[in-house]
């Protein structure tokens, strides 16, 4: 694994635990994410098929 998708993946897991604590785990939609890590939608959907993705690898 490469420096940019280590800083991408560590960007994706801290907005979600974020979101876990402010919205709870049903609300979170990957946009919420998308737009808390700063990532593109194609950078999400290359690494993580869903949000459920990225609870099972947290």
């Amino acid at each position: 694994m490469d420096k940019r998708e280590e800083k991408t993946l560590r960007s994706v897991y801290e907005s979600f635990s974020i979101l876990l604590k402010e919205k709870g785990y049903g609300k979170i939609s990957a946009k919420d994410l998308i737009e808390k890590a700063n990532i593109s939608r194609s950078t999400f959907y290359a690494h993580f098929k869903s949000i459920k993705d990225v609870l099972s690898s947290f």
